[in-house]
């Protein structure tokens, strides 16, 4: 039977402040030792951090924010192509020349990104 330090339900987060049961990454076998190294991780890697199970009530808001932005993603990536953070559309690349007006033998490509966020007033 585990101590009951560790099986005691975890506070409510404070106002604005994300509730994570470990600094874990939700899309690779990564953990961290801080918040702020876990959410760098997955900002630049496009994963999602852990979120605790929450049954009753509407989601918190960053739970809602990761996951429409999930999903955001996967339509994204359904219809154009990832290219590093953006998306390209390869249907209609533009040839590149240089100012003389020259082949440069390069497609360039229209790039999209795209993320949902909150502002809030104060």
């Amino acid at each position: 039977r585990a101590p009951d330090c560790l099986t005691a339900p975890m506070p409510a987060p404070k106002q604005g402040e994300v509730l994570v049961d470990t600094f874990r990454c939700s899309a690779c076998p990564k953990s961290f030792n801080s918040d702020d190294h876990m959410l760098q991780h997955c900002s630049q890697s496009g994963h999602q951090p852990v979120y605790p199970q929450k049954t009753d009530g509407p989601a918190i808001l960053e739970t809602f924010l990761a996951y429409v932005n999930t999903a955001l993603q996967r339509a994204m990536g359904e219809r154009l192509r990832k290219w590093g953070n953006e998306y390209i559309d390869e249907s209609k690349p533009i040839r590149g020349k240089n100012r003389n007006n020259d082949d440069l033998g390069i497609d360039i490509y229209q790039a999209y990104s795209c993320k949902f966020g909150v502002m809030r007033r104060d």
